[in-house]
């Protein structure tokens, strides 16, 4: 998947990464395409002032100047002496046998091999500690090499041209109940920061690499992390202002989970470079992901980037995964509501959660509230035109014919505990992907790019090669969908093709090709110019396409493989989202429930494509019916009526 990835870059993206400054939106940027972005200054300073506002983390926060420290003087240092003969050690270290605890404030140099041991920090929790990491190699059979227990702040720096290995070579052994386990190579209860100009390698094939419960820390050096779970996990926040990284993970590469508080569980990336292999998510994060700025690998694993809201500034992200992309969503895991999820928040006989889906459909029963400013007339603009209960409710027949298969493809969505607590209106507005800049070219199985809220696009360049599966789109949003600039490209299969939505200020065309295509996509003016070209690595049959130089009125020619179509533009958006509604996951027991309204654009929620659970905990295999809200008894989340897709390439 490494190579393939690799090879989506397109010659745009490789073109631009030494003159696209991070965090900016541009004003030209050469690509091999004559003007592909320009943006006035006025509009780059409303952007930026947009950006100050909103952005969920302001990184002059982010990092103390102790944080980037890495100098320090020898002979002030304490020192502790690694050996499976004895461990020397100066003031403020107890030593027993092959175990050292620190217990004193200072700065601790390191050094030595130790082939069993363990180096812990047990001080008084308003004392901040600092070791310095000379030449270690340490190991423990059963715990952390080093143990932060107790202080208020620890920071590890990585001297000057060392070599520093750490690992757990066997399971975690279990601590008493009032106590954190301890599951990673470096374990620290409290905040922990790491720096130098040496480099650091870790290792285990149960347990996390590194693990903060308060927050970490990462300012600079060279890190390789070979992990059985997350690679690095900081309980309220990872921070990375610079450094390399090479992380391996079962679970995710980094991980932050604070559940407790919303201003905590965030990944803040300033800038660094980044190979990610994790099985589960790239980056995860229970609240926000930020990036500012750096070079983001993630290969191999189900999604690449994933949190109740990402924030998109700068950098080059490279993502190629089984499943989304991007993800705003909330909850641990991808998937939405399934049907114990619908037994555990009162809901008898629940059905499929919302997301996935086929085209058309609504909710059953009543209709989720829309975000603040959206009528639900108005956000049915870019999906076809809605229908209201009345008139779905109207031939019953018809509606049930439409609702055969108890919903559409598989769900995702909204969680159990969202629904719990009877407010999607505050939920969905919680969602959102921005994006303001940088490169990003995006390899997915499922949705390329989906939220549950909201996306907004200003700047930076965004390739797509989407699914190949009608379950899932390139582009996937509930609420709405605003790109005002920048470059954006998403090929993939066209049954949940989405365009953006009419508050958008960017031209923006969704064309389809009646078969499949592989090759080249290309945007041409009316004099044959082109305008921008990608090249995704799997075959489409539909493509979004949004750059500065699309204009009301204008005449395009847009090539897909073999189709080459004439668009004229009869406004800034041409072709409709085929995705009507929220659509379904498998439907569940209990009574065909009501049709609901239609909720205007069109949009599948999530794009898991595993079958969910059942309330008795069974497997089902997703639904066959169009979209629509799977399963509920009758008056309760029933599957909503399939309407019809509008056409593909008309003009609302």
């Amino acid at each position: 998947m490494k190579g393939k990835l690799l090879a989506v870059l397109v010659t745009a993206a490789m073109l631009t990464v030494l003159l696209y400054g991070c965090g900016q939106s541009g004003e030209t940027v050469e690509t091999g395409q004559e003007d592909v972005l320009e943006q006035t200054e006025e509009q780059n300073a409303e952007d930026s002032a947009a950006v100050s506002a909103e952005t969920a983390l302001d990184a002059d926060e982010m990092f103390t100047d102790r944080d980037y420290e890495t100098d320090y003087d020898e002979s002030e240092c304490i020192p502790i002496v690694l050996s499976d003969d004895g461990i020397e050690a100066g003031d403020g270290v107890t030593v027993d046998g092959t175990s050292a605890t620190i217990t004193e404030e200072g700065t601790y140099i390191v050094s030595g091999s130790l082939s069993d041991g363990q180096l812990i920090v047990d001080t008084d929790d308003t004392v901040k500690v600092r070791l310095i990491l000379n030449g270690v190699k340490m190991s423990s059979s059963d715990s952390a090499p080093i143990y932060v227990k107790e202080a208020d702040k620890v920071f590890i720096t990585l001297a000057e041209g060392t070599e520093n290995i750490l690992s757990t070579a066997g399971d975690y052994a279990e601590t008493s109940e009032d106590e954190d386990n301890i599951d990673a190579v470096i374990f620290s209860k409290s905040d922990l920061t790491l720096n130098g100009s040496g480099s650091l390698s870790v290792s285990t094939e149960t347990g996390n690499g590194i693990t903060s419960k308060d927050d970490l820390v990462f300012t600079s050096g060279t890190y390789t992390i070979s992990a059985g779970n997350h690679g690095l996990e900081g309980k309220d926040s990872v921070r990375v202002a610079s450094g390399t990284y090479m992380i391996t993970a079962v679970q995710d590469g980094i991980h932050s989970n604070n559940t407790e508080d919303e201003a905590k569980g965030f990944v803040y990336i300033a800038d660094g470079e980044f190979e990610i292999f994790a099985d589960d998510d790239g980056i995860h994060a229970e609240r926000n992901v930020t990036i500012d700025c750096g070079t983001i690998t993630v290969s191999d694993g189900y999604e690449g980037i994933e949190g109740i809201s990402i924030d998109i500034n700068g950098g080059v992200i490279n993502i190629a995964v089984s499943d989304d992309g991007f993800n705003a969503a909330g909850g641990n895991d991808s998937s939405g509501m399934q049907g114990s999820d619908f037994a555990d928040a009162g809901i008898s006989g629940g059905g499929g959660g919302m997301g996935g889906g086929a085209p058309g459909g609504g909710n059953g029963g009543e209709a989720p509230q829309m975000p603040d400013g959206e009528s639900q007339e108005s956000s049915g603009e870019e999906s076809g035109e809605s229908m209201s209960n009345a008139d779905m409710s109207a031939d019953s027949n018809t509606a049930a014919d439409n609702q055969e298969g108890n919903g559409g493809g598989p769900g995702g969505g909204m969680q159990g505990d969202d629904m719990q607590s009877g407010d999607m209106q505050s939920t969905e507005s919680s969602y959102y992907i921005r994006i303001t800049g940088g490169i990003i070219n995006i390899e997915a199985g499922g949705d390329g790019i989906d939220s549950n809220g909201a996306l907004y696009v200003s700047g930076g360049e965004t390739y797509i090669s989407g699914p190949t599966n009608d379950a899932n789109g390139a582009l996937d949003y509930t609420s709405t969908a605003e790109i005002t600039g920048g470059i954006f490209v998403a090929a993939g299969a066209s049954g949940m093709a989405m365009n953006f939505s009419d508050s958008s200020t960017q031209g923006s065309l969704l064309v389809t090709s009646e078969s499949s295509q592989t090759g080249t996509i290309a945007l041409l003016d009316e004099d044959g110019n082109e305008l921008v070209s990608y090249s995704p690595t799997k075959e489409y049959n539909s493509v979004v396409i949004s750059i500065p130089e699309i204009e009301e009125d204008g005449t395009y020619t847009v090539l897909m493989g073999d189709d080459t179509q004439e668009i004229t533009m009869d406004g800034l958006l041409y072709g409709s989202s085929m995705g009507n509604g929220m659509g379904g996951g498998p439907g569940g027991g209990g009574q065909r429930g009501g049709g609901g309204q239609n909720i205007g654009e069109g949009t599948d929620g999530n794009s898991d494509m595993a079958p969910s659970d059942d309330s008795d905990g069974n497997m089902q295999p997703p639904g066959d019916g169009q979209g629509g809200q799977g399963g509920g008894p009758g008056g309760q989340m029933g599957p909503g009526g399939g309407g019809t897709p509008p056409d593909q390439n008309g003009n609302e």
